[in-house]
């Protein structure tokens, strides 16, 4: 796994992560309100991040001939 690869798997993990914590601020928040927006903006950009990472690494995974790991991580 090279440089980039692990830099992109760090970057998943963290955005995964935050993404799991902040995911608990618009639930317990006054619906509409300005931290339920705010922290929900910011969990909808995480998940993005951990979305497409996800992808970047399981077609990573593909192209490495790892057919079997990138489609049950993809």
């Amino acid at each position: 796994m090279g440089i980039i690869s692990q830099g992109l798997l760090f970057v998943h993990v963290v955005a995964g992560l935050l993404s799991l914590v902040l995911f608990w601020v618009p639930v317990f928040t006054r619906k509409g309100g300005v931290n339920h927006r705010k922290i929900g903006h910011w969990y909808v950009w995480g998940m993005w991040i951990v979305a497409i990472s996800a992808l970047i690494l399981s077609i990573e995974n593909a192209v490495m001939g790892q057919i079997n790991m990138a489609l049950f991580l993809g």
